[in-house]
């Protein structure tokens, strides 16, 4: 009983503290009549006459001193020291800021030491160097876009043009030297296997070297010259040149309208199946469907099969520009969105059924 009376005298104590109106009128109270307090506590009864009571009742029981006094100065601190506080507060503040303000003028005027100026024109000189640099890898990447860009374009105006001279080439018994060239020859080519193999890499070699790749055997050569597919031609210094037959010629072109043959089959009716049956251009496909959310095309497709998505609007191209440049991104068209619907559908089906 007496412990919770004492911790309730003391919570009623320390809010009557803590208060700031309780706390200031103590504080005031006993800044006015400390006298009292000073002869309660400190000086000894026999060095007064009477007792402490009767005397402190006869020299500080004055009503203005112990009531009116220490009223009127808590009022006075309560509501006028806090705006003395934030005057005094806002001066330091403009003080501190005309400070720094100062501080900040005589900063931009003083002169920078020869060392300063230096490293300042050091690193001006490396950011222009930078700078440079990325104009120049900027204008190297325009130069290396565009250039693809026509070579794709002529890749694919050459691969057009094949593919509308497919079954109209005028046959070649019509032409002026009928014996030299027919389709048996190119199907014995075919019968060849070696010869039709290095074929493509023989031609090319020829053509823009006038001579046989340094990998062909003498036996290869020897087919190649008595089928009258690359003439041999001696020079005045005794050297050898190869050239390229007018019937190879035609055998070459016969070689790449097959080659194109491979990879363009027809889809217009029930196209997804027909495409599948194209197994080289949906195993690429497969491929490609990894690549292309990134806007890109596998790194290692040939350009054979790069053009036979495109010409058969499966992909298409998509020109950007950002800092560095111009940069072309691919996406699938609507029928290579349709495509790769029914590939997603039906390899989650073929896992389902694993499962």
């Amino acid at each position: 009983m007496l412990s919770e009376l004492r911790k309730s005298f003391n919570s009623i104590l320390y809010e009557r503290v803590a208060s700031p109106l309780y706390g200031t009128i103590i504080v005031t109270w006993i800044i006015w009549n400390w006298k009292i307090l000073y002869l309660t506590f400190f000086v000894d009864e026999s060095n007064i006459p009477g007792t402490k009571i009767d005397y402190i009742i006869h020299n500080y029981s004055d009503q203005c001193t112990l009531i009116w006094f220490p009223l009127f100065s808590s009022i006075l601190l309560i509501l006028i020291v806090p705006f003395i506080a934030n005057g005094a507060f806002w001066v330091s503040l403009k003080f501190q800021i005309w400070r720094s303000d100062k501080k900040n003028e005589l900063e931009k005027k003083q002169l920078l030491t020869v060392e300063q100026s230096l490293a300042i024109r050091k690193e001006m000189r490396n950011q222009e160097d930078e700078f440079g640099k990325i104009l120049q890898k900027r204008d190297e990447e325009i130069e290396n876009l565009s250039t693809r860009i026509y070579q794709l374009q002529s890749e694919k105006n050459q691969l057009i043009q094949e593919k509308e001279l497919q079954g109209k080439i005028i046959p070649y018994s019509s032409i002026s030297n009928p014996n030299a060239y027919s389709t048996k020859d190119f199907e014995n080519l075919k019968k060849a296997v070696i010869a039709y193999e290095n074929f493509e890499e023989i031609i090319e070699t020829v053509r823009n070297k006038n001579s046989f790749p340094e990998n062909v055997s003498e036996d290869l050569k020897k087919y190649f010259l008595l089928n009258d597919i690359i003439v041999e031609k001696k020079l005045n210094d005794g050297r050898n040149i190869y050239s390229v037959s007018s019937k190879g010629d035609y055998m070459y072109k016969d070689f790449n309208l097959e080659n194109i043959n491979n990879l363009t089959t027809d889809v217009s009716d029930s196209e997804y199946e027909k495409f599948k049956k194209n197994k080289k251009a949906f195993e690429w496909f497969k491929k490609l469907s990894e690549t292309i959310k990134e806007g890109e095309l596998p790194k290692d497709i040939d350009d054979k099969t790069k053009q036979y998505f495109l010409l058969n609007n499966i992909i298409h191209s998509e020109y950007h520009n950002d800092q560095f440049g111009r940069y072309t991104e691919y996406v699938f068209t609507d029928k290579g969105e349709e495509f790769y619907k029914n590939y997603f559908n039906e390899t989650f089906e073929k896992e389902g059924n694993k499962g």
